[in-house]
């Protein structure tokens, strides 16, 4: 809101300096607290992933990582409101004509990397790129289950597929290990045969 308030008075070249000067104290104090919480949150289920992978010995061995340029270049940003509020200010030119704000939280990607030689993960086949996502879904219900003491209800389509039988074994033994409930859909039985004998199964057929 207050950065899409920000480029509307941009356009106006006799824009009130006070008023500007208030919004971007709002765009840094905002996006102040959504870096720190964002940071401490990968923190968390980056833990969590590690867990995974000494206990288990999945040889997934990843970590996730916030992709800011603003952020890398000021490290200490989600300490230091005054100076994302100076760089607001040196960048009004410059966020004028890109048409937005061209720094904060709403320019981050998240990526994972591989720990022991630092690749991205998006250089992986299909099949472990989606281990690598269905591993991180499987460490933020672990979160909601542990530290909130929610339950989340897990929705996956077509879980299986681009999945090799290693893979595949892994995810689902750990989705059996949540004792959560979890719908999954899947073109094979036999896919799903080691779950546990909770599991109840629905064959769906064209009439």
């Amino acid at each position: 809101k207050f950065v899409h308030e920000r480029q509307s008075l941009m356009k106006n070249s006799a824009y009130d300096e006070n008023w500007i000067d208030e919004l971007e104290r709002n765009i840094a104090k905002y996006g102040t607290i959504i870096y720190k919480k964002r940071i401490s949150h990968i923190g968390i289920i980056n833990s969590i992933l590690k867990e995974i992978n000494n206990k288990e010995h999945f040889a997934k061995n990843f970590s996730l990582k916030i992709n800011d340029d603003f952020l890398e270049k000021n490290s200490d940003i989600d300490q230091n409101e005054d100076l994302y509020f100076s760089e607001l200010k040196h960048n009004r030119k410059k966020d004028f004509y890109a048409g937005g704000c061209t720094i904060g939280p709403h320019r981050s990607d998240i990526m994972g990397l591989n720990i022991n030689n630092n690749f991205n993960l998006n250089q992986l086949s299909t099949g472990q790129q989606k281990t690598i996502v269905l591993l991180i879904i499987i460490s933020q219900s672990l979160y909601l289950i542990k530290e909130l003491n929610l339950k989340p209800i897990i929705l996956l389509d077509e879980i299986c597929s681009h999945l090799d039988d290693v893979n595949r074994e892994v995810i689902l033994y750990l989705i059996n290990e949540l004792k959560v409930q979890v719908f999954m859909t899947g073109t094979e039985k036999n896919f799903f045969s080691f779950l546990s004998t909770k599991a109840n199964y629905c064959n769906i057929t064209q009439s």
